[in-house]
């Protein structure tokens, strides 16, 4: 009996961390989309969660690339996220997946300063069907090629802190896991605003809404490589899912039989 619990516990437990299991670059933030209601959760340890802004709407099963997706109006929906890093004088990558509906210039992720200060502030954003740009205002990196509407593409910008000095920081930008710009360029200088998902702002606030879908929004501390981001651009790559119910059920289960199996070995 007791060899079976310690079994038991044992399968539990690792059953319920395999489905844990994380591998890869460790991101600072994960936003699976998928949410019905509440918070836009940070599903890795950092808690980095966002709020919803406007009347955004999910939409899950197929409507997203992985389960779930957000789908933003382009009238005034955004997700309001804290400062999940700063990216002063470091390497970063920003991706997502994006599903665009209508044509015009639309914000996809933004770090705007505070207060505004057009030098400082960070946004990726999408400016016609054939344009992507990540850009720090008067220093823009443009990517040119059709981007369909109505199709989910993948989209990776990537700055690399060379350490070397103004100037020689390396800037990319891939799509459906091609790199399809580079430029070098100085260190990122804004403040410890928190990011935005869905506008890119001007002196009086958000704005500039992406109409369309969203989602696998994800924030690296690290410039991925050209192998790391293709990958994910075709779905392998760690997925660092929120706990289901049945995860933890799974795992308390292990746990308590494996207490009980050494509290009736003691007796």
């Amino acid at each position: 009996m007791k060899t079976l619990l310690v079994t038991l516990g044992i399968m539990a437990v690792v059953g319920a961390l395999c489905s844990l299991s994380l591998a890869g670059p460790v991101p600072a933030a994960v936003y699976h989309m998928g949410e019905l209601s509440g918070p836009i959760m940070d599903s890795t340890p950092n808690n980095n969660d966002g709020t919803y802004n406007g009347t955004l709407y999910n939409q899950p099963g197929p409507g997203g690339m992985y389960d779930g997706a957000l789908g933003f109006d382009g009238v005034d929906d955004y997700v309001q996220l804290p400062n999940v890093m700063d990216l002063n004088d470091t390497s970063f990558t920003v991706e997502m997946w994006f599903k665009g509906t209508a044509d015009g210039w639309m914000g996809l992720v933004e770090k705007p300063d505070v207060p505004f200060a057009q030098p400082k502030h960070m946004h990726i954003a999408r400016p016609d069907s054939t344009t992507t740009r990540i850009d720090f205002w008067q220093a823009k990196l443009d990517a040119f090629g059709s981007v369909a509407l109505d199709t989910w593409s993948h989209l990776a910008c990537v700055m690399e802190d060379t350490g070397t000095g103004y100037s020689a920081n390396n800037r990319s930008i891939y799509v459906d896991g091609q790199l399809v710009a580079s430029d070098t360029w100085g260190d990122y200088t804004g403040t410890g605003a928190g990011f935005r998902i869905g506008s890119c702002s001007s002196s009086t606030g958000p704005g500039l809404y992406f109409q369309g879908s969203m989602d696998e929004v994800r924030i690296y501390g690290a410039a991925l490589d050209g192998a790391t981001i293709l990958a994910h651009s075709q779905g392998n790559y760690e997925w660092y899912p929120i706990p289901e119910p049945s995860t933890m059920v799974l795992l308390v289960t292990g746990l308590l039989g494996l207490a009980f199996a050494a509290w009736r070995r003691r007796k």
